[in-house]
Order: structure tokens, then C-alpha cells, then sequence
């Protein structure tokens, strides 16, 4: 199979199954996870990347759309969300990621992971885990879990769709 072009997404053949689609918005300066430590470790995995000087409600919207889309096509499987190692809480952040959180309940996915680099900050570990902590609130229990995971840090790929690589590391933290 031939790989899409940048932000698009691969065309089903007629009569299969389109393979479901992890979600993977990294903010500047984040990490680029092992795709196996979402849950199913998807075939496919659709990286955006945040823009250098892209503001962050210009990035939230690119990846909502992105969201919607796969979820409008009940291929969204799973979002992850990866941040820089040095951030404080952000409303912002939390409305985004509490957003994402819903379509991916609405569309019958999967689980949401924030992540970043295991050398984060302390200021950074406690912001995730509070959010994750919000988050787990707005989600259905037993359904769906929110997880916070500390992965090594590894290159970063440009925005597009990539077949998942079949590694798993970092710590993680999680509730359901």
C-alpha cells in the first residue's frame, strides 16, 4: 500500500473495512510516542504536529477537525496528546483535550493518553495528571480510560499517516 500524502487519509477499498485510526496531537517540542502503547497498538496512527508560531487554538481546531472526520467515519480509535516537557495547567489545554475526550466517546472509540518525555518536570507530570484527573470525570466509567504515560524521548516524525511501530516503553498512569 502506498502511503497518503501529508494530512490525508488513506481511501477504502470498496466492500472492506477501513482500518481504524489513532489520533496523535504532539504540541511543539513533545515527543513522539511508541504507537503500541495505545491499547490494540492500531496499524495506522495520523501524527499532527503543532506548527512553530502556530497558535495553540489554530492547532486545537486542525486537530478537531482531523477528530470529527474520523470519527464521522467510526475510524477513530484512539487520541493521544503530547506536550512539552516544561508546561503549567492550561484552560485551554483542558477544554481541547476534554473536547477531543468527547467526540472520541460519541464516535465508540477508544482511550485517551497524554504524554510526555520522561525527563518532564515535576510542574509538567502534576498538570497531566490533572488533567487526566478531570478528564476521568467526564467519561463514561468502565468505558473508556484516560492515561498519562512518560515515554523516552524519540524522533519526531512530520504530520501524516504512518503504519504503527510495535515497541512498547514509559511509565504510564491511568484510570477507567
Amino acid at each position: 500500500m502506498q502511503m497518503p500524502h501529508r494530512n490525508e487519509y488513506p481511501v477504502p477499498v470498496s466492500g472492506v473495512q477501513p482500518e481504524p485510526v489513532d489520533l496523535i496531537a504532539m504540541e511543539p517540542d513533545s515527543v513522539t510516542p511508541p504507537q503500541s502503547f495505545l491499547a490494540g497498538g492500531g496499524r495506522e496512527s495520523l501524527f499532527v504536529r503543532q506548527r512553530r508560531g502556530e497558535a495553540h487554538a489554530e492547532f486545537y481546531e486542525r486537530v478537531e477537525e482531523h477528530a470529527r472526520r474520523l470519527a464521522e467515519e467510526r475510524r477513530l480509535r484512539h487520541v493521544a496528546v503530547g506536550v512539552p516537557t516544561d508546561i503549567d495547567a492550561s484552560a485551554e489545554r483542558t477544554r481541547f483535550c476534554a473536547l477531543l475526550a468527547s467526540i472520541l466517546g460519541r464516535s465508540g472509540g477508544g482511550d485517551m493518553v497524554l504524554f510526555a518525555a520522561d525527563t518532564a518536570s515535576s510542574r509538567t507530570r502534576h498538570a497531566l495528571i490533572a488533567l487526566a484527573g478531570e478528564l476521568c470525570g467526564r467519561v463514561r466509567p468502565g468505558s473508556r480510560s484516560v492515561t498519562v504515560r512518560f515515554t523516552p524521548a524519540r524522533r519526531k516524525p512530520s504530520s501524516g499517516v504512518f503504519p504503527a511501530e510495535h515497541r512498547d516503553s514509559g511509565d504510564s498512569q491511568a484510570c477507567a
